[in-house]
């Protein structure tokens, strides 16, 4: 028969190895969330590199390589908006690519018109992802007048004109440099 000691001593290490287990299990349950978050940043490289590659053949003047990389960078630029919908930057850079990518004239017109629907959802991501940042509304704005829709880019001008610092004006197309 075990002394009470003995027993004190089995059960707190008992209660140890508990904690340990569900300790285990609470790193493998955040692990496994955070997967997705690595996925989609892994894509934003793949993503950064093919946006690099599809300025390259445009400033070279071949239009079946930007169109290959403008439609692989697409793909993975959907991975992003998939998993990594908490970060605001990377949207927003994608927006920012595919609005520039639907303004393309070497590109299919359905092509072009695909890309600018992709701006709207990009953007619309960056904006949800940072509420409170004057340039993602901007750039929702921007990318909502590229497919037609003025009225919502309204909304979304005067939402970044509301955000933005006391005195910087704010348009929907840049000034010419």
């Amino acid at each position: 028969m075990p002394t009470p000691e003995q027993a004190r001593g089995a059960f707190a290490h008992l209660v140890v190895r508990a904690a340990a287990v569900a300790l285990l299990a609470l790193l493998a349950t955040l692990s496994l969330g955070e997967v997705g978050e690595l996925r989609g940043e892994m894509a934003f490289a793949r993503f950064y590199r093919l946006l690099r590659l599809a300025n390259i053949s445009e400033g070279s003047g071949r239009p079946m390589e930007l169109a290959t990389a403008v439609q692989s960078a697409s793909a993975e630029a959907e991975l992003v908006m998939t998993f990594s919908r908490r970060n605001p930057e990377a949207l927003r850079l994608i927006a920012a690519a595919y609005l520039s990518w639907s303004e393309s004239p070497t590109l299919d017109p359905m092509l072009r018109l695909r890309l600018g629907e992709k701006a709207v959802a990009a953007a619309a991501l960056a904006a949800r992802a940072a509420p409170s940042d004057y340039e993602t509304w901007l750039w929702l704005a921007r990318a909502q007048t590229s497919i037609g829709l003025w009225e919502q880019a309204q909304v979304c001008l005067r939402r970044a004109r509301a955000l933005a610092p006391p005195g910087m004006e704010l348009r929907i197309y840049p000034e010419p440099a």
